[in-house]
């Protein structure tokens, strides 16, 4: 199981789909960022990029993360991976919800969360 710290201080979460991506400009991630950089991926490799499918195709890919990818889907991103974002994106959930939901799906995808800060 990949072990992934989310400080909440560089969490960006809640601010709906449009804004959020792996690692934003102003050094603000969701939680997927942060499990890709915990993975090894570089925030060059990440950076401004609004899912893990799109990098999938352009970086060598950690095995920890395979779960978020499916080959199959037009933008490479897996049930999972999808529900990880929606979570993290959800305007209307609470962070006590958000946390709670986040690292139940993490696990089914082999990446334990833990939110500090």
């Amino acid at each position: 199981m990949l072990k992934v710290i989310v400080d909440r201080t560089k969490w960006f979460r809640g601010h709906g789909i449009e804004n959020s991506q792996l690692l934003r400009s102003d050094g603000r991630m969701c939680c997927l960022g942060f499990a890709c950089l915990a993975a090894g991926l570089s925030p060059e490799q990440i950076g401004e990029s609004q899912s893990p499918g799109p990098v999938y195709r352009v970086e060598k890919w950690p095995e920890t993360l395979l779960s978020l990818i499916d080959k199959n889907e037009d933008h490479c991103n897996s049930k999972i991976g999808y529900r990880l974002m929606t979570l993290n994106d959800d305007m209307l959930i609470d962070d006590n919800s958000r946390e709670t939901h986040i690292r139940q799906e993490g696990e089914e995808a082999g990446i334990e969360f833990e939110f500090i800060n």
